[in-house]
């Protein structure tokens, strides 16, 4: 058994040095056919329901038809137009997040973290991936950090009701919603009883646990390198930059019920954040920068995050488990 408190044990040799194993490729299906490629549709943003959505909202999705999106995919199976390499003379600014800051159904210029560049003047890395848990993210940053002269580590973290677990070779993330919404199909998939489900990962607490955890774990890679650390659970909108749809049980669009099409821009699959969304998250971002030089710090509770869950607790505490 290795003891990791034991001298002989070094995080950075042992761990952070040797990440490779522990690089999460779940979110790419096929690794060998996605690697360093521009692909004209991704994940939710597929071509078949758009095709679907704009046969019912053309007027709300006309801007795409002219404006495609292009996802360039590098060797670290990030969203980025350019490998990373080691290079420490580059000054770069980390994004964590999941699908909203990877940009599903966006272009990359009108992702938030363009407002945090736009004041730092640093190089974008944008190690986002849709569907993540807190813990992959920490993941593929330890894999990075060295890489480069990072000046900030940025972190909009949203979603809650996610976790990872070990599989073999990879390690996978446990979506509640998806275990939701599939467990008349796929549920068996997942290695746990619903028992535990119910228990353990429904739990406001546990899931505060769980993300404060690895909040905790990135605040120490980056206090080690004295690089300012900023995260961000919610971020409230104003309802016109929002657009309120209804979907039916294959996620497919069905009603729009609100939408300020002259002033905002949809994500392409009608999914994710607005372009307006963003811009406000942007915005938020840019003001903890300029507003809290030394950045997060987990015992430090006037920048502590607030764990206030996004989720209907209602929805999730009224599931009906046999």
């Amino acid at each position: 058994m290795i003891d990791p408190f034991s001298p002989e044990y070094n995080f950075e040799k042992d761990v952070i040095k040797n990440i490779e194993k522990y690089l999460v490729k779940r979110f790419f299906y096929d690794p060998e056919n996605i690697y360093s490629k521009q692909h004209d549709w991704l994940g939710t943003d597929n071509e078949k329901t758009f095709s679907i959505h704009f046969k019912h909202f053309p007027h709300i999705l006309e801007y795409y038809v002219d404006n495609p999106i292009k996802y360039n995919i590098n060797n670290h199976f990030c969203r980025s137009d350019f490998d990373f390499e080691k290079d420490k003379t580059l000054k770069v600014d980390i994004f964590l997040g999941c699908s909203h800051t990877f940009g599903m159904g966006l272009h990359e210029k009108h992702l938030w973290w363009n407002k945090v560049t736009e004041y730092t003047n640093n190089t974008p890395i944008n190690l986002a991936v849709g569907g993540c848990s807190m813990e992959e993210q920490f993941i593929r940053l330890a894999r990075v950090i060295d890489y480069f002269d990072v000046q900030n580590v940025i972190w909009f973290a949203p979603h809650f009701y996610r976790y990872t677990y070990n599989d073999g070779d990879l390690f996978r993330t446990f979506n509640i919603n998806e275990y939701i919404s599939t467990r008349e199909g796929s549920a068996g998939d997942y290695p746990y009883e619903e028992w535990f489900i119910r228990h353990n990962f429904l739990e406001d607490d546990y899931s505060a646990y769980y993300n404060w955890k690895h909040a905790t774990a990135v605040s120490g890679l980056c206090l080690q390198r004295d690089i300012p650390f900023f995260l961000k659970h919610m971020v409230r909108f104003d309802p016109e930059d929002l657009i309120t749809r209804e979907f039916n049980d294959n996620g497919v669009v069905t009603n729009v019920e609100q939408f300020d099409i002259d002033n905002n821009i949809p994500a392409r699959d009608i999914i994710h954040m607005t372009v307006n969304q963003q811009t406000t998250i942007g915005n938020h971002m840019v003001e903890l920068v300029k507003n809290n030089k030394e950045g997060y710090n987990p015992y430090n509770r006037e920048l502590n995050v607030n764990f206030e869950t996004l989720f209907d607790r209602g929805r999730l505490a009224s599931l009906d488990y046999k």
